[in-house]
């Protein structure tokens, strides 16, 4: 048997869905699991995000992989603002704002009026420093690439004046499936690049490299390049056998426009869109297909094994039934038990972790206002004696974004990782319990027992702050005084530099709290839902095993003459899933 294709599965899957809706409302928890497993499929997308510094060709990259100028490319630097690229039949924009105010999408006719458009929002030229709030800005465009479910991301370009940009891309990168990195030959690599580099390596587990504007290079030069790069990525970065492609962006957008299939091929640009990124997207495919297949496996596993149990609780004695019934009942007194010993334990780590947050906040709230005075008083020093508020304004616009999206991401890693160990201890257990359950009622009934393949396990996901996070770096004007004007110099810098350090404590206090908050806000969310879940699937398992055998029961009291009719239903229903089982397991172990 040839491997399923992706429609094939989805075929397969909507024919198992069917067939357990046939069943009744008593299954609509697997039926819409199932549905839940399509929607998957069909929406699936690859994630590839675009990293480098400015002026490495970026944006010229993106648009000759869309085959349009669909992105703004500008002599200054873009914003702190990422963009993603996304299929549709419409040119059409979206932004989103950091404040939570309303999207704002716009259609448009032509590329060149989208191109337009995006230059207000996304360059530092039409939206300095990001004045507009704007969190992202979502572009949509018809191209095939796009279609195949591959979502370009346009990253900040690290290196320019804005140092706030390089945190963003860096935190943008935990979404990304893949990464391509440009670098070109003017000057090959920077610091900055490698210092950038050895931070994101370890974040993704696919990282190829372009070395873009190869048309501005002779052979020789070519090969240089190409060496030294390789070289520095192999002996500085740690990279074992780096990925790395030519292209010449400019060559292959103007092939693209021009629809020249052989300039195209000479642009190197053929590497980049036909293989390299068909190969990851169907990678990621074949391996998500794989892994929903599975999934659909487990449900249906489930089903076939509910319509054992009723059938044995059919064709049993009332008696045989009745005695079953009370040892499963016994079990699961013993079950509960256990579960509220869970319940307990997982209330007193939420406590714990709570308290360790608040630890973590109070050093951070230290060692920010020691670096935010040390900052000012350098200033001070520098400016004195005409201190120009405006000027240390400046410099924490700069410095307040940059150091607390740094120690956000990091906290909020820290207790990705502290979280995560918490509950992964009691998933163990929760997984054991819920198994408990249908280890019993398989042995009772003397039926097969089917351990599912893929575990339920829970995941602690943090909200992406560098979308909804705005930083204070406000200061309050110091009062000037007539008196305060004739104070000698060395008293005068003295009482500037108290007034300057009082106001460094209030905003390092304000923003570690924010942080804070929000780090306290996922955790609560994460331990609810862990409980949630667990009580969930408790539920829905003992209502799949005990709660339809105790309905078989009473069937019979009340109905007994019609068991013939609905025990032969039930078992045609087995026979028919069994069948579709059958095939779903052969393209599971292909």
């Amino acid at each position: 048997m040839s491997v399923l294709s992706k429609q094939q599965l989805i075929t397969l899957l909507d024919q198992i869905e069917e067939n357990i809706d046939a069943l009744g409302v008593q299954y609509i928890a697997e039926k819409e699991k199932l549905a839940i497993l399509v929607d998957r499929l069909i929406e699936e997308r690859f994630h590839l995000a675009v990293l480098g510094q400015f002026k490495r060709g970026k944006s010229t990259l993106l648009n000759a992989l869309l085959g349009d100028e669909v992105l703004p490319s500008a002599v200054l630097p873009l914003t702190a603002i990422p963009t993603y690229l996304l299929w549709a039949e419409e040119l059409r924009v979206c932004i989103k704002y950091i404040d939570g105010r309303r999207d704002e999408e716009k259609i448009f006719s032509n590329v060149r009026e989208m191109n337009a458009f995006l230059r207000e929002y996304v360059t530092e030229e039409g939206n300095p420093r990001n004045k507009k709030g704007v969190a992202c800005t979502e572009v949509y465009y018809p191209s095939p690439l796009l279609k195949r479910g591959v979502v370009l991301i346009d990253t900040p370009g690290i290196g320019s004046t804005l140092r706030h940009n390089t945190q963003v891309t860096h935190n943008i990168l935990t979404e990304c499936d893949a990464a391509l990195f440009v670098i070109s030959a003017d000057p090959p690599v920077t610091e900055l690049e490698l210092e950038f580099l050895k931070l994101v390596k370890n974040k993704i587990k696919q990282l190829f490299f372009i070395i873009n504007k190869i048309d501005y290079l002779n052979e020789q030069e070519k090969d240089s390049v190409l060496a030294f790069f390789k070289g520095i990525l192999v002996e500085d970065v740690n990279i074992d056998n780096p990925q790395i492609l030519c292209v010449s962006a400019r060559r292959g957008l103007e092939a693209k426009l021009s629809k020249d299939t052989e300039k195209w091929k000479k642009s190197g640009m053929h590497h980049v869109s036909d293989n390299l990124v068909d190969f990851l997207s169907k990678e990621k495919a074949k391996a998500h297909q794989k892994a929903v297949a599975n999934r659909g496996y487990d449900i249906i596993s489930d089903v076939i094994m509910r319509l054992n149990i009723n059938i044995k609780s059919l064709e049993m004695s009332l008696t045989e039934l009745d005695k079953r019934i009370k040892a499963f009942e016994e079990k699961l007194r013993e079950i509960k038990g256990e579960k509220s010993i869970i319940a307990d334990m997982l209330e007193g780590d939420k406590k714990r972790t709570k308290k360790y947050l608040t630890d973590e906040a109070d050093k951070l709230r230290l060692r920010a206002e020691r670096q935010i005075k040390e900052l000012i008083c350098a200033y001070i020093e520098e400016l004195f004696p005409a201190i120009d508020e405006g000027k240390i304004q400046g410099k924490l616009d700069d410095f307040i974004p940059t150091f607390f999206e740094k120690e956000l991401s990091e906290m909020a890693q820290k207790f990705n990782t502290r979280v995560g160990e918490v509950l992964s201890k009691y998933q163990d257990r929760v997984d054991e319990l819920i198994e408990a359950i249908r280890k019993t009622a398989a042995e009772l009934f003397k039926i097969p027992y089917y351990a599912p393949s893929a575990k339920e396990i829970f995941q602690m996901r943090y909200l992406p702050y560098w979308v909804n996070k705005k930083y204070g770096a406000t200061l309050s004007p110091i009062p000037k005084s007539l008196v305060y004007s004739l104070l000698p110099s060395r008293i005068k810098k003295a009482k500037l530099t108290k007034q300057y350090n009082e106001q460094a404590e209030i905003l390092a206090r304000n923003n570690v709290e924010n942080l804070r908050w929000a780090i306290l806000q996922n955790t609560n969310e994460a331990f609810r839902k862990f409980s949630h879940n667990l009580e969930e699937r408790m539920e829905k398992t003992i209502e799949a095993t005990h709660g339809a055998i105790t309905a078989t029961y009473n069937k019979r009291l009340a109905e007994s003459e019609e068991i013939t009719s609905e025990l032969e239903k039930l078992q045609d229903a087995r026979n028919l899933l069994s069948g579709l089982q059958e095939q779903l397991k052969k393209y599971i172990s292909l």
